[in-house]
């Protein structure tokens, strides 16, 4: 078996492939030579942890159990993490088969099913002060490699944030190239969704973060012939100008904003009739693990619009958005649409229009060898 190399990129989607094509050389020519899925569909909420745990598991969020980056615990909506995975990840199932594994600052991965293993740089941000909560992203961030302290995120201001976390792109490149061959590594940038968020689709400050990220993919995969390689993101984005403040909305109300989509615990008629109103919609929960359903309400923001919360304390509504771009819609949005992309000697020249999410996975576990009979999607290959 060769080794298998999954590389994540966070927030760059189907239409930002397109787009800036022209300065990605390396993922242009991957596009070309192998398999490439123009568009695979994203989670139904389609944020960074939904996208990473049907990569991961090939299920969707309601058998898997993380639909959004937060989730409901049953006494609060707190950050998810890998221990909230309700099916068997890629790496456990690889290590089951005394496969040796690797991650490299990839999300949603426990570090008891590595054999390597190096925090995501943004694990800090998942913590949210509670301690029993905060338990399994404290154990990630255990492992984060003492050669990369000097990259700290402490007291950074938002443009000092941005290049932090270009550098720590720029480390995982490099670290992939030190830590040995494994047979399946799981490595991740993150870098792109921050630049996204930021600047927009459509922006020079984005098409230079896409042609350093494309760089750092050429460093991480040089040498690396022997290899089988699959490019994956989580979700795309979409360009916003406004917000809508559910918490100003909905008063004291528990809520959970997913970009695009609000979550409410138990909410009541007039809590759907202020959202409607606001110009919100309600949309099906059946993305939700079924023992949840019952509890937690889902809504969509109006076009040009997400959720977030107040923090300014204007009191107001609805308000200009803190980001240029965001994600997470509802179904059918074409812009949250993700894209994966394969090569390598075991893999053929072959082009998809469209696919599941469910399909990445049992695609990753044919070529690491595994069984796809548990599976409910199928390998392209």
């Amino acid at each position: 078996m060769r080794p298998l190399i999954v590389l994540m990129l966070d927030g760059v989607g189907a239409d930002q492939v397109r787009d800036y094509k022209d300065c990605m050389p390396h993922l242009r020519e991957f596009c070309e030579v192998g398999l490439f899925v123009e568009r695979l569909a994203p989670e139904r909420c389609a944020t960074s942890m939904p996208g990473r745990a049907s990569t991961l598991t090939g299920a969707a969020s309601a058998v898997h159990g993380v639909y959004g980056n937060v989730i409901w615990d049953g006494a609060q909506f707190r950050p998810a993490n890998h221990a909230d995975l309700r099916v068997p990840s890629l790496a456990r199932l690889a290590k089951n088969e005394e496969k040796t594994v690797a991650c490299v600052g990839f999300g949603m991965v426990d570090p008891d099913d590595c054999d390597y293993f190096e925090a995501p740089f943004w694990s800090a941000e998942m913590l949210c002060g509670d301690g029993q909560a905060d338990h399994h992203w404290t154990k990630v961030m255990r492992h984060r490699n003492a050669g990369a302290s000097l990259l700290s995120r402490n007291n950074l201001s938002s443009d000092a944030l941005l290049e932090n976390g270009q550098q720590w792109d720029d480390y995982f490149a490099r670290r992939t190239t030190q830590v040995g061959q494994f047979d399946l590594l799981l490595v991740e940038f993150a870098s792109p969704d921050y630049f996204l968020h930021r600047y927009g689709t459509q922006s020079e400050e984005t098409r230079r973060a896409l042609q350093r990220v494309d760089t750092q993919i050429g460093e991480l995969l040089a040498g690396s012939e022997d290899a089988n390689v699959v490019v994956v993101s989580d979700h795309g984005f979409t360009d916003i100008s406004e917000t809508l403040h559910p918490d100003v909305l909905l008063g004291d109300r528990v809520i959970s904003c997913e970009g695009g989509i609000l979550f409410v615990h138990a909410a009541t008629d007039d809590d759907r009739k202020i959202l409607r109103d606001a110009g919100a919609s309600q949309i099906d929960n059946e993305f939700l693990p079924a023992d949840q359903r019952h509890q937690i309400s889902a809504f969509r923001a109006p076009d040009g619009c997400d959720f977030y919360v107040d923090y300014s304390a204007a009191g107001q509504t609805r308000g200009a958005s803190k980001y240029r771009a965001n994600h997470g819609f509802a179904a059918g949005h074409r812009p949250d649409d993700r894209f994966a992309v394969a090569m390598g000697p075991d893999i053929a020249r072959k082009m998809v229009n469209h696919a599941p999410a469910e399909d990445i996975a049992p695609t990753l576990a044919r070529l690491l060898e595994l069984s796809v009979d548990d599976f409910v999607g199928n390998s392209l290959l």
